[in-house]
Parts: C-alpha cells; sequence; structure tokens
C-alpha cells in the first residue's frame, strides 16, 4: 500500500503544474461568464476518453563483454485521457508505468543498481511518471498548438530516423516543449517545435544527469509536401544543443524524398532518397562536419489471389565519421536502425555502412 500511494503522490505532484495551468486558463474564460460557462466545461470534461495500453515483454540478451545474460519480464501500462474541446482548448494527460514482473536479472541502464552491473543491458527500468502531459489550441485554421509535455516525431512509427519516441522501449522518449503544427497549403505539412527538456528512456532515476534527461534548449523544423501518386518530399532542420551532453549537440540539414508509384496493374515500384550535412551546434566543441545519405529500392508485385503481393527492397544507409566522432542522431529511434545489436546506438568514430535487404508478403491473414 506504501508503495501504491508514493507513485500516486509522485505522479499528483508532477501533474500539479500542468492542472494549474488548465485551470488558470479556464477561470480566464470564466471572469465574464456565468452558468453556462460552467456546464461548457463540464461538458468538455464528460466528453473526453480514456485510453489504455498494456505490453508485456520478455528479453533476453547474451554479451560476451560481461558476465552474465540478461532475462527481463517487463510490463508496460499507459492510461490516457483527453478532455473534449473547451473554446478550442484540449488537455491531455498519460501516465507511463513499467513493473518488472517476476524475472528482472538485468542491468536497467541508470546505474542505481550496482549489483545488477554483472548483467548485461536491457534499457527498460521501472518507473511510473507522466509521458504526456499538454494543452493543445486549434482556433486558428488548418494550426495546431500544443505546449508541455509530448512525442515529437516525424513520419510512420519506428521509422523516426532523427527525432522519435523510442517506442521499442517500454520507457518512451518525450519532450517538453512547444509545438505548432500548420497545413494550410494542400499537401503541405509544416512543423515547428522547441524543446526545453528531452525525459529519455533510462528515467529520472537514471544516476548521469544526461542519461536521464537532455537539458535542451532545441529547436525542430520540419516541411513535407505529397506529390500525389509519387511520394513524400521532406526537408528538415534540426538544432539539438544540450548544455548536460554537449558532444550530442548539432545542426543537422536534410532532404529526402520517398514513396511509390504504380507502373502496371501488378507492378509498383518503391524507392527513397535522402542526404543530410551535420555539424557541430551550441555547446558543442568537438569539429563536426559529416554527411549522411540513405537510397531505397524495391518493387511490389501481385502474385496471385491466394497469395497475397510480395515486397522487396534494397537499402543503403552512410551515417560518416571523422575518427573522432561520428554523424550523431541521440533523438531517434535507433533501434529500427543500427540498434539491434545495441552496438551502434552512437555512430562509431569512423562511421558506419549499412546494407540491407527484405522481403515481405501477407500470407493466409499474416504478415
Amino acid at each position: 500500500m506504501k508503495a501504491v500511494l508514493s507513485i500516486f503522490k509522485k505522479c499528483l505532484l508532477r501533474l500539479l503544474p500542468a492542472t494549474l495551468l488548465f485551470s488558470m486558463s479556464l477561470s480566464v474564460f470564466a471572469q465574464d461568464a456565468g452558468s453556462g460557462l460552467e456546464n461548457s466545461i463540464i461538458d468538455a470534461i464528460s466528453a473526453g476518453k480514456l485510453d489504455l495500453n498494456m505490453r508485456m515483454r520478455y528479453e533476453n540478451v547474451d554479451d560476451d563483454a560481461v558476465l552474465e545474460d540478461a532475462n527481463a519480464l517487463t510490463l508496460r501500462t499507459a492510461l490516457g485521457y483527453t478532455t473534449g474541446a473547451f473554446n478550442n482548448l484540449t488537455a491531455r494527460v498519460l501516465v507511463q508505468d513499467v513493473r518488472e514482473v517476476f524475472v528482472d536479472d538485468y542491468n536497467d541502464g541508470t546505474g542505481r543498481n550496482a549489483q545488477r552491473n554483472r548483467y548485461a543491458v536491457v534499457a527498460d527500468p521501472k518507473e511510473t511518471d507522466f509521458l504526456e502531459a499538454y494543452m493543445a489550441y486549434a482556433g486558428i485554421a488548418n494550426t495546431t498548438f500544443k505546449v508541455g509535455r509530448q512525442l515529437i516525431t516525424y513520419g510512420p512509427s519506428p521509422l523516426h530516423r532523427f527525432i522519435g519516441n523510442v517506442g521499442w522501449r517500454q520507457n518512451w522518449q518525450s519532450n517538453d516543449a512547444v509545438t505548432l503544427v500548420n497545413k494550410s497549403i494542400q499537401n503541405l505539412t509544416l512543423s515547428y517545435a522547441y524543446s526545453w527538456n528531452v525525459n529519455r528512456i533510462f528515467t529520472d532515476e537514471a544516476m548521469t544527469s544526461s542519461r536521464a534527461n537532455y537539458d535542451s534548449d532545441s529547436h525542430f523544423f520540419n516541411g513535407q509536401y505529397v506529390v500525389a501518386g509519387y511520394g513524400t518530399l521532406e526537408s528538415y532542420v534540426y538544432l539539438l544543443d544540450f548544455q548536460n551532453s554537449p558532444a550530442d549537440s548539432n545542426a543537422t540539414y536534410g532532404v529526402r524524398f520517398s514513396g511509390d508509384h504504380q507502373m502496371t496493374d501488378v507492378f509498383k515500384l518503391i524507392y527513397a532518397l535522402e542526404y543530410a550535412g551535420q555539424q557541430d551546434y551550441g555547446h558543442n566543441t568537438i569539429d563536426l562536419d559529416e554527411d549522411y545519405f540513405e537510397g531505397e529500392f524495391g518493387v511490389n508485385v501481385k502474385v496471385g489471389e491466394s497469395f497475397g503481393p510480395v515486397t522487396l527492397k534494397f537499402d543503403y544507409e552512410m551515417l560518416g565519421g571523422n575518427g573522432t566522432i561520428g554523424f550523431r542522431t541521440p533523438l531517434a529511434t535507433l533501434h529500427a536502425y543500427q540498434g539491434w545489436a545495441d552496438r551502434f546506438l552512437i555512430t562509431p568514430a569512423d562511421g558506419i555502412d549499412d546494407w540491407y535487404f527484405t522481403a515481405s508478403s501477407p500470407i493466409a491473414g499474416f504478415n
């Protein structure tokens, strides 16, 4: 019971600033209105929606660099609530809880339990915290404004090469930020975010400050234009400045075109081409001037009624390095790229080349 009360108290204290902000915002509107406004507020709250997601996962890591293999059985529970709209204002909170279930022979990467250092790392520390706590305003046509703790991604999950939520791990990454998204021009989405704190997957329990949070002064610019029938043209500028992790501070400028084109009734081309340049920025005192390149080519072929279309893709990805520091993507969902072996989450100083081939098809209702 004490543990439950402790978790509840911790969540309540962290939610208090967002609750006060929401209450003060409502009181501004309430000064010149009567019971009708009160009813509108009640209606907005009662029109809200709860969402619940639970994910249990077992992970084993056999790593020759440490004494003992890791075995982790963890349960991730995410409970959220989004209010209805009141004067174009909505609010959302989402509590994320990660528990160890019976099997906890692993190093969680936080450094808080020295006895577990003999195990390989499974970066899923137990923790209860707010993953989201923000207010949103949609009173300007084709524009959404958010302030508070939120998930920031660009593109489909888990393919977040530069800015992501690290959805592979049980504790997801979020930003304390202001975001602005505008869709006034047809087929064009313009996004801007200013992040003053990054809540990393190692949680506030991490013994090293930069593992727990990035003390951020960062700007994200992203624009995506849909070319009908061919794909999406994307350009971006990510200016990352972390006071407590200078080596991860960088400025990245890039452009990407990806999509597909139906050549015949049974044959479709798939393609992607991306280039980015990266330089040192902000608190980074290391000379950084590296390149990133990714190319993809594939086909999708319909082969019959009972056997679904077959997709074949070939990819090449290159992250540069100068022997001292490599091309950095500290906010990415890295597991989707060089993350599988947990060896290249930080690009090696000499860079890395990655070649891979993908084949997929639905068969008997399975993919």
